[in-house]
């Protein structure tokens, strides 16, 4: 299958707000407890900032001019931390394939973008938050390579 890997521009804000939508309702399907059911999750607002800040990146995969994929990227920078080491770091805030393109090899081409955009920024650390739920996703990053960092824990009251 041909995809292209692209940077996200304003025009591709309707297919990656329906992808978040995708995302937002597995989450509150999951955790109601934590997530209100919404139908917009990424206002038009957010998106548009986050395009004009230069800590993020967006890319999409596009499929015969239709985006099937994005992934999300915020750079973090820790400077004279009291107790931490100085370093930046990516955080992959967000990475999704729809439905019917997964397990086509697409997420992977998207983390190795993801890869060689950090290298390309001499950022040596890329993290990223998973759902216990999520076994899917975990058994993904755990596939690329990726270790557990840490683990939290929670108790409802």
């Amino acid at each position: 299958m041909n995809y292209l890997i692209r940077e996200a521009n304003k025009n591709d804000y309707n297919s990656i707000s329906s992808l978040v939508k995708e995302v937002h309702d597995l989450h509150v399907a999951a955790r109601p407890i934590d997530y209100k059911n919404c139908e917009n999750p990424l206002s038009e607002e957010e998106y548009y900032e986050m395009l004009g800040n230069n800590r993020y990146k967006i890319f999409v995969v596009a499929v015969n001019n239709s985006i099937i994929g994005y992934t999300t990227l915020k750079i973090y920078e820790i400077k004279n931390h009291p107790i931490l080491h100085d370093k930046i770091r990516m955080h992959m805030e967000d990475l999704c394939v729809t439905k019917d393109f997964r397990r086509m090899g697409i997420g992977k081409a998207l983390y190795q973008k993801t890869l060689e955009y950090c290298k390309e920024k001499n950022i040596d650390k890329l993290e990223l938050n998973v759902w216990g739920f999520n076994k899917e996703a975990i058994s993904f990053y755990k596939s690329l390579g990726m270790k557990e960092k840490f683990i939290k824990f929670e108790s409802n009251q």
